[in-house]
């Protein structure tokens, strides 16, 4: 599978499991469960997009830094992977600026998921 096919593929899969389990985790098998669990795994998706858009910023280096340095209290050498928090900050940059960012699949296919939420929704309540 290509590279850049991956994480629709990985989104797309997660969209299908999250929809199968609400969908079929019902008593009601009717456009409101359809509704409920087209909207919900989209919500999801879509809150999975906008957390990898705040990690990609480092908003979770202070806390990433804290609890490496946690972890580390415990080493019987006493040894410092990181001087300062600086440091930490730099070398989690470099490594996010090397991995590929994914947040549009989980937004593109969480958006669509939602439309036809709205749309099952619809349906539903003119019948």
């Amino acid at each position: 599978m290509g590279l850049a096919l991956r994480p629709w593929v990985t989104a797309f899969i997660l969209a299908l499991g999250l929809f199968l389990l609400i969908f079929l985790g019902r008593a009601v098998y009717n456009a409101f469960g359809l509704s409920d669990a087209f909207f919900v795994s989209g919500a999801v998706l879509i809150g999975i997009s906008a957390l990898r858009v705040i990690y990609r910023t480092g908003v979770y280096d202070v806390s990433g830094y804290g609890l490496n340095t946690f972890m580390q209290s415990f080493r019987r050498d006493q040894k410092r992977t990181y001087q300062n928090i600086y440091d930490y900050k730099d070398q989690q940059l470099a490594k996010r600026q090397k991995r590929p960012f994914y947040a549009l699949p989980y937004f593109v296919i969480g958006s669509t998921l939602l439309a036809i939420a709205y749309l099952f929704s619809s349906i539903a309540l003119m019948a």
